[in-house]
């Protein structure tokens, strides 16, 4: 692309992106935030395929506190901007995988014409990065302020009436709760209500396939919004099978099953099995910068064709693998 080709050509970007403090919970408040947003250049992939190129080779990055939470934020950097504002993308993180660990999916994500937020949630009890999908209203409430500053990178570059959820393990349990609209503990605190502005949703390392649940079979309503699973054939922690079975129990609206060759748990990762997380024995075949490159791509080709409704991407989707090597894929309406 021209950015890259291009390569003496350098986007300064003087403004943070920045949320106002009051309300963040003390951490969030005390940790000291960029001066500068941080600018990465993101190149396709060697899976990368036919329609499927990033809208742009440079996304900006820096961290914020949103809604108290401490926040990465990415975002497309185009040298004419498009019209129309960018999608929101919300990452729920996997447990006790922090946000730092998700920088190469976010970015691929990102490049392909969307805002990414990352959020690192603390749960008091029990303690650790424990993300709650109830989090999900402040922080559109936060990006919207963002996107009405005058003085922010993202002024009037957010659509916040467009959302799509990309959650990792238990962040994609989440994720599916949020699509059945139901706040319970451990994966919704409080009364939230899932956004009007909810398109789509992502899972990768997911399964809701939990030991003698008697529900473990009954059918999963998705309730008119499209649902890709991605699953790993080395994960050893959800499971592939179990993220099968899980696929094959949405009902009432589109769904998508991509399953990763050489993918284990923390495929999603930058890294394998990330400090702190779980321990996932087995090894996985692709290195990080090819499976994050993987995910985020049919990520976001299927939030670009429910989310934006763009018929080059369902096209790309409904072609399979479309020649990926990595990967299979599966679509059904």
């Amino acid at each position: 692309m021209s950015l890259i080709r291009s390569h003496h050509r350098r986007f300064v970007l003087t403004a943070l992106l920045t949320a106002s403090a009051a309300g963040c919970d003390l951490i969030c408040a005390l940790l000291p935030l960029p001066t500068t947003p941080e600018t990465r250049l993101i190149v396709p992939g060697p899976a990368a395929v036919g329609p499927a190129t990033p809208q742009t080779d440079v996304v900006a990055f820096t961290q914020a506190c949103l809604a108290g939470h401490l926040s990465d934020v990415y975002w497309p950097v185009f040298e004419s901007p498009p019209d129309a504002p960018h999608p929101v993308v919300i990452l729920l993180q996997g447990a006790n995988v922090d946000k730092l660990w998700f920088r190469g999916v976010a970015r691929t994500v990102a490049s392909y014409g969307f805002v990414v937020a990352v959020p690192n949630y603390l749960s008091a009890v029990p303690p650790g990065l424990l993300t709650r999908w109830s989090i999900v209203p402040d922080l559109l409430d936060a990006l919207s302020a963002i996107a009405d500053d005058a003085d922010s990178p993202l002024f009037q570059r957010i659509n916040v009436s467009r959302l799509a959820l990309l959650g990792h393990s238990l962040g994609g349990a989440a994720a599916l709760a949020a699509v059945q609209n139901r706040c319970e503990a451990p994966l919704c605190d409080g009364r939230a209500t899932r956004p009007d502005a909810l398109r789509a949703v992502a899972t990768y390392g997911t399964d809701l396939q939990l030991p003698l649940d008697p529900t473990a079979d009954d059918p999963i309503s998705i309730d008119g919004i499209p649902v890709m699973i991605l699953r790993g054939d080395r994960d050893s922690i959800s499971g592939f099978a179990n993220a099968g079975r899980t696929y094959d129990r949405l009902i009432n609206g589109p769904r998508a099953l991509v399953s990763l060759i050489g993918a284990n748990h923390f495929a999603i990762c930058d890294v394998n099995n990330p400090p702190g997380s779980v321990i996932d024995l087995a090894q996985p075949q692709l290195v990080p910068s090819v499976s994050t490159e993987t995910i985020g791509r049919w990520t976001a080709m299927f939030f670009r064709a429910f989310v934006l409704g763009e018929d080059a991407a369902r096209d790309y989707i409904a072609g399979g693998s479309a020649g990926d090597t990595n990967a299979t894929v599966i679509i059904e309406y």
